[in-house]
């Protein structure tokens, strides 16, 4: 097979994540990269416009992949319609100068599982309208897209999951992907290579109800504390949070003191969206915990898994923030198998 070049872009609440790679075998490890997600006009922002990476989406300029707190209000709205909108538009065209291809064969990008096939048809056709061909990015740049392919969410979680253990894929039990993202958290269950059930937005519990808790514990002791500096530090991989010359640890302690309250609230959302009925006939067997909040919640799911869904396997994969962006890579990957396999 030649080289190709394939993306995946995963486009959540905390962050842009993508996995990439210029490769011929397609066993090779992609390349990660992950921004903030907030975008708006350079009117909303809130210091030096970066002018040198405005991006114009019909006919007006936004600021991307910043910081959501850097606008004067929040200007990162998910939804079901999110890849709609402008500013996902500006995101992932500024995500995709970023990553520095110049030509991607392959790029992978991601539906809510609850849209139905009529509107994931039309979701589908609108990426490839706008990302299909020569994609502006920022000062006259440009990157050509040869093919959009279009999956669900939680199945670039599941990708990436049965990549690391095929082993799966002829269990007799089944397993869940549990995805725990910024805002809300998502499962879905596969047995036998096949997916038998699958929630997107289950719950409203994510990091950051872990995050507004734990301000709540800093501020009864008398120092000072936000969702964002604390999202902050998570973010730039510090292990400690710090207010006037205390230190909060962002490993243990304060974390699983928070994460308690949170992890009994998200097990109870995915075990009423499961069926009594639906969780005898899956036979739960292991579970896998996988998104940016998937660490804070470590010490708290595991036993709760198995009070309510009998599940004493739980996993955490490494880098787990990124397995969706490379679970649509990896789908890149198959889709040009495939096509090399129909032109031989």
């Amino acid at each position: 097979m030649s080289t190709k070049t394939i993306v995946g872009i995963d486009a959540g609440y905390g962050g842009f994540k993508a996995a990439f790679l210029q490769t011929e075998s397609m066993t090779d490890k992609p390349h990660v990269l992950r921004e903030y997600s907030g975008a708006g006009k350079p009117e909303d922002f809130i210091g030096d416009i970066p002018t040198h990476e405005l991006i114009n989406v019909n006919g007006h300029n936004y600021v991307a992949l910043r910081k959501p707190q850097e606008f004067h209000a929040a200007r990162t709205t998910l939804g079901e319609t999110y890849c709609t909108r402008p500013e996902y538009e500006a995101n992932m065209r500024l995500m995709l100068h970023r990553i520095g291809f110049s030509r991607i064969d392959t790029l992978v990008l991601g539906l809510p599982w609850k849209a139905t096939d009529v509107d994931k048809t039309s979701l589908q056709r609108m990426l490839e309208d706008k990302y299909v061909g020569d994609v502006d990015t920022v000062d006259g740049h440009s990157v050509h897209v040869e093919r959009v392919k279009a999956i669900s969410q939680p199945v670039g979680a599941l990708n990436t999951v049965v990549a690391g253990s095929p082993e799966l894929m002829r269990a007799p039990h089944a397993t869940v992907v549990i995805d725990i993202g910024r805002g809300t958290s998502d499962w879905v269950v596969f047995k036998k290579g096949q997916i038998w059930r699958a929630n997107s937005g289950t719950s409203s519990i994510a990091s950051t109800s872990i995050l507004q808790e734990m301000v709540q514990l800093i501020r009864k002791d008398g120092h000072r504390a936000t969702v964002e500096l604390l999202e902050e530090c998570l973010y730039d991989g510090q292990s400690a949070y710090v207010s006037r010359g205390k230190q909060y640890s962002l490993r243990n302690g304060l974390i699983d003191q928070a994460a308690a309250k949170s992890a009994v609230q998200l097990v109870n959302d995915i075990t009423s969206t499961m069926a009594t009925s639906d969780k005898e006939a899956m036979q739960l067997d292991v579970a896998y915990i996988v998104g940016g909040g998937s660490t804070l919640f470590r010490s708290s799911l595991s036993s709760l898994l198995e009070e309510h869904l009998d599940i004493v396997d739980v996993r955490y994969p490494d880098d787990a923030v990124h397995a969706i962006a490379k679970g649509f890579y990896i789908s890149g990957c198959q889709e040009e198998r495939l096509g090399a396999r129909d032109a031989a």
